[in-house]
């Protein structure tokens, strides 16, 4: 888990809360603004937690030292074991929306497909991008990158004329130019020449390893 409000929201489901609940118990949800929405953007960054968020966390157990910077382990109830050793973080995503983060046991299909990893994107796709390869309502499973080092197919969600937005492509490095060539199945969708920088700025960028139901590698 990368980012502050991955680890935040993975502390809400290890209290088995909701992102209601969990934002009432911090103090939030008391004015027009549901307590979930402040969650919602706490858990994306747009929003950090207040000192007094963390002085409560710290006083229910939580290493603020992990929570704010990603090192030493968060231990989960009296089992003294990390969690991230034997379980799957798997975030859900309605197009560019984030809906919810569930926890379950360690499966084994990252590992058959050569990929060692405990925290899964699972992005519902909302445009004819890919079409025919992939469609709309489609289901694919991702991993978060920070740098794009290698050619494949790739899911970004970023902010496009004020709202959030995703994208799904083929990306193929252009050294020369310092660019990517993004390619698309849909006919309709003309190839573009995008500059590294560009895709460095969106909000989560996520190279595709499956499709949910059949596992295909892609």
């Amino acid at each position: 888990m990368s980012s502050l409000g991955e680890r935040l929201n993975f502390v809400r489901k290890n209290k088995g809360m909701t992102m209601e609940e969990f934002g009432k118990h911090l103090g939030y949800g008391q004015g027009k603004t549901p307590a979930n929405q402040f969650m919602s953007r706490m858990f994306l960054n747009y929003r950090q937690p207040t000192q007094e968020n963390l002085i409560q966390l710290s006083e229910e157990g939580i290493d603020l030292n992990w929570l704010l910077t990603g090192k030493g382990e968060l231990k989960l109830g009296q089992s003294g074991q990390n969690a991230e050793s034997n379980q799957i973080v798997q975030h859900y995503y309605d197009g560019p929306h984030y809906v919810e983060t569930v926890i379950t046991q360690e499966m084994l299909y990252p590992q058959l497909l050569g990929y060692s990893i405990n925290e899964i994107y699972t992005i519902k796709i909302d445009t004819q991008m890919m079409f025919p390869t992939i469609k709309i309502n489609d289901l694919v499973n991702a991993v978060k990158v920070d740098e794009i080092r290698k050619d494949g197919l790739y899911v970004h969600i970023n902010f496009f004329r004020g709202m959030e937005m995703l994208w799904i492509n083929r990306l193929f490095h252009s050294p020369v130019n310092a660019s990517y060539i993004c390619k698309y199945d849909h006919p309709n969708y003309e190839n573009v020449e995008i500059p590294y920088s560009v895709l460095e700025e969106n909000i989560l960028n996520l190279r595709v390893f499956s499709t949910i139901l059949t596992v295909d590698k892609i």
